[in-house]
């Protein structure tokens, strides 16, 4: 059998609000205002705190903590006005912090997920647009860093 790694430009983001499960046969929801062009941040870390034992001077004890979760990016052609639009400008704005959670599906060369990532209490923590330039004629793209609780490899 031949095994060929899966592309990373297919893909979907599908936002909900945080106590609604993760997506799974509900890939067919509404799906506007969720096209990006580049999804950027999924690592997670574990924490490690060194411990020295007392007469034990030739190592130390690594201790596991918690996993710490980056800071996940999201880009795509701006947005006039939209949902998400409206959340960031609330949040980074008027200081109004809905955290809510999102689904980044990666599809294979048919359109079925191959893997995908829940990721949870995220809100915007930052909005960049690109750069204005009369001498080029590139389409102005926004992008949206989100602060997360955590996410997670969900089971295709």
């Amino acid at each position: 059998m031949n095994y060929y790694p899966p592309v990373g430009y297919y893909f979907v983001v599908v936002f909900r609000d945080s106590g609604d499960a993760p997506i799974g046969s509900q890939l067919k929801m509404l799906l506007y205002d969720t096209n990006f062009k580049e999804v950027s941040g999924l690592t997670s870390e574990l924490g490690i705190d060194k411990y020295q034992e007392g007469g034990v001077n030739d190592y130390q004890h690594p201790l596991p903590k918690p996993a710490h979760f980056n800071n996940i990016t999201l880009k795509r052609g701006m947005l006039t006005n939209s949902g998400i639009v409206d959340w960031m400008r609330d949040a980074l704005e008027n200081f109004i912090i809905v955290p809510k959670a999102f689904t980044i599906v990666l599809l294979g060369p048919q359109g079925f997920p191959v893997a995908a990532w829940d990721v949870t209490g995220a809100f915007p923590v930052k909005w960049e647009i690109s750069g204005f330039n009369a001498m080029d004629n590139s389409i102005v793209v926004e992008s949206i860093e989100f602060v997360c609780q955590k996410h997670r490899r969900l089971p295709i």
